[in-house]
């Protein structure tokens, strides 16, 4: 997939599309799939929000092609503060394509409903990933405690990591 931008960054003009390589414009929500290979081993990362960089970016689930732009609260662009002594996101963040929190829907481990947005998901490697790119991710569903943190196939880190064991 490739990607195309419209608009100035950190602007509430800014957009960023998906496409196929043949041009053809694609949504990251709904077009990309879930899966990055054919044992549904390593999954497909939407990156929103680059590890280190301040402007809160999210997939638009109101607009044509869900494209992605800088999410805006009360009229003003979000950015993500700083965390002493690094710089925006400690990590790479996004959104895993093709799901869906359903806001109707109460989690009885959270007590909380779905915002609408497909699934968030933080990526804990060693490396920031280009902006507003789609990544694979492994999954290691024997070992994966806290659904959502994944590490990215790429990341030094994934070589030696392993998962801490689950709070009681």
């Amino acid at each position: 997939f490739s990607t195309e931008e419209r608009g100035s960054p950190n602007s509430l003009e800014y957009r960023v599309f998906f496409k196929r390589p043949d041009n053809t414009p694609i949504s990251p929500f709904h077009d990309i799939p879930l899966y990055a290979n054919n044992e549904k081993t390593v999954v497909n990362m939407v990156v929103e929000v680059p590890r280190w960089t301040n402007a809160k970016m999210e997939i638009s689930v109101n607009e044509s092609l869900n494209l992605i732009k800088q999410d805006v609260k009360k009229g003003k662009l979000r950015f993500v503060n700083n965390c002493f002594p690094y710089r925006g996101y400690l990590w790479n963040y996004g959104a895993l394509p093709r799901t869906w929190e359903d806001p109707s829907h109460l989690d009885p481990n959270t007590n909380a409903k779905g915002d609408n947005d497909p699934l968030d998901v933080c990526e804990i490697g060693s490396k920031p990933h280009q902006s507003q790119t789609c990544a694979p991710l492994a999954l290691k569903r024997d070992h994966c405690r806290w659904p959502g943190h994944f590490l990215a196939i790429r990341s030094m880190l994934f070589s030696w990591s392993s998962t801490p064991p689950h709070p009681s």
